[in-house]
């Protein structure tokens, strides 16, 4: 069985574990160019050369931390890796569901993608077609008129199929970006799975 083809089994990820996992890969994302404060050998005010971030890191040891962290991730494969390598370069903070989502918006398979923007898009569809029955509705029987007449009732129906169409479009839309949230809760548990994995590969 596929990870797509299990998809619509919810894995049970421990959020403290991800929590965790996420600490431990963090100084893989402090040799970024764009955490440098200055460019190094930049001198300060009064002649002093300023220290970068980076060579801060270094003085705290996180280069050291974070070439574990990397040997690590190297040492996974498939698209774990590929979740790890998403995490190390866009994660640097959030929660399990939080990034779930936003890896699954933008990383889930194609066909989980197009029946949310398909949804999104029927959805914009059913949501004007009701404003346009409410609209005529409104111009045959205003508010507050207690006169009804065969127009105005005929109007009340097609607002009310229009709404329930509305209504489940919405309801489409929900489900399509719940599965593509669940397919990136997949793919972090088994990001989890594969970077324990190391661990126990290194403890063995």
């Amino acid at each position: 069985m596929t990870r797509d083809e299990r998809v619509s089994e919810v894995r049970v990820v421990s959020e403290a574990a991800f929590s965790a996992m996420l600490r431990a890969i963090a100084p893989a994302q402090s040799h970024s160019a764009g955490l440098r404060s200055v460019a190094y050998g930049a001198s300060g005010s009064g002649g002093l050369r300023e220290t970068t971030a980076d060579e801060r890191a270094i003085d705290a040891g996180a280069v050291g931390r974070g070439s574990a962290a990397r040997r690590r991730i190297v040492a996974t494969s498939g698209e774990a890796r590929v979740t790890l390598e998403w995490l190390v370069t866009y994660a640097h903070t959030g929660d399990l569901r939080t990034l779930a989502a936003l890896y699954g918006e933008h990383a889930a398979p194609l066909e989980l993608r197009a029946a949310r923007d398909v949804a999104a898009v029927l959805l914009r569809a059913a949501s004007r077609h009701l404003a346009d029955a409410e609209g005529a509705l409104a111009k045959v029987a205003p508010r507050g008129s207690r006169r009804p007449t065969s127009a105005a009732e005929v109007l009340r129906l097609a607002v009310e199929v229009q709404r329930q169409r509305r209504d489940g479009a919405q309801a489409r839309v929900t489900a399509t970006v719940e599965a593509c949230t669940a397919w990136g809760v997949e793919a972090m548990g088994a990001a989890l799975d594969a970077w324990r994995r190391t661990a126990d590969r290194e403890a063995a």
